[in-house]
Parts: C-alpha cells; sequence; structure tokens
C-alpha cells in the first residue's frame, strides 16, 4: 500500500520512456498501482507478474531494466527468485518492497543481492525516487545478447 500523496508535489519526468521494469507482487492492487505511477510520472513500461517462476522466466528472457519485487508473496520464495535472477544477471537493478519487517532477511538481501529496500506503506515520491535511483543507467540488462 502507499500513503497519499498531493499529485503536484510529484516529479514528472520521460527520461524513462523506452524502458522496462517488471512489477513482482501477489497483490494485483498493489502491482496495478504501482503500474500507474510508473507509466505516469517515469514513462517506463511496466510488466506485472504474480511471482513464482513466472517472474523467473520474465527476468531472464525480456529485455528489462529492472525489478520491483515483494519479498513477502503468498507461495513464493522471493529470495530464491531473487538469488536465481541475481546468479543470472548480476547486475540486474532489484528493489525488494516489504511489508513484515524481518530485519534479518532485509539486512541478508540488501547486503547481498538487492539494489534496495522499501518499507510498506510508502509515499508515492519515495517509490519514484528509488526507481529513478536504480534506473539511473542506459543499460539494460538481459542474458540475450
Amino acid at each position: 500500500m502507499m500513503e497519499p500523496c498531493h499529485e503536484d508535489n510529484l516529479p514528472k519526468a520521460d527520461g524513462f520512456t523506452g524502458k522496462k521494469i517488471l512489477v513482482v507482487d501477489d497483490n494485483e492492487l498493489v502491482c496495478e498501482m504501482i503500474a500507474k505511477i510508473l507509466m505516469k510520472y517515469l514513462g517506463l513500461e511496466v510488466i506485472k507478474v504474480k511471482g513464482g517462476n513466472q517472474t523467473i522466466t520474465a527476468a531472464l528472457t525480456g529485455r528489462y531494466n529492472g525489478a520491483i519485487i515483494d519479498l513477502a508473496m503468498q507461495g513464493t520464495s522471493s529470495s530464491k527468485i531473487i538469488r536465481t535472477i541475481r546468479t543470472m544477471l548480476p547486475e540486474f537493478p532489484i528493489l525488494a518492497m516489504y511489508s513484515r519487517p524481518n530485519e534479518e532477511q532485509v539486512a541478508t538481501l540488501t547486503q547481498n543481492e538487492v539494489t534496495r529496500v522499501i518499507q510498506k506503506p510508502f509515499k508515492m515520491t519515495t517509490l519514484i525516487d528509488e526507481i529513478t535511483e536504480i534506473l539511473g543507467t542506459d543499460k539494460i540488462i538481459s542474458v540475450q545478447s
């Protein structure tokens, strides 16, 4: 979930037009809200995935600039997904989201496997700032040549 924020305080950037990002969460409402924000304010193309092997397949076969992955999805090991992606794509930017703090898991992931971590609920401006930070490169990361 996101905290309310006045739209006039949000940056409008088009520097990410043509870039693609995966949004991975088992909550369709959260995926949809994040997608709308990223499309509207950053011009990103957003691909929504519910988790599991579908996430790994999408990350490894597509040409994406990064991913936002929820750490607490039912029936899915987010840590396993992140580790698999990280093994194949070491430079792939990953923003991890979590709602229930698990200090040990967050610390381990931050040090070893994710680019940034954000706690739910978050403000739209925080999401935009984090994505701007991790995608602040022109690289498209893919296992394809």
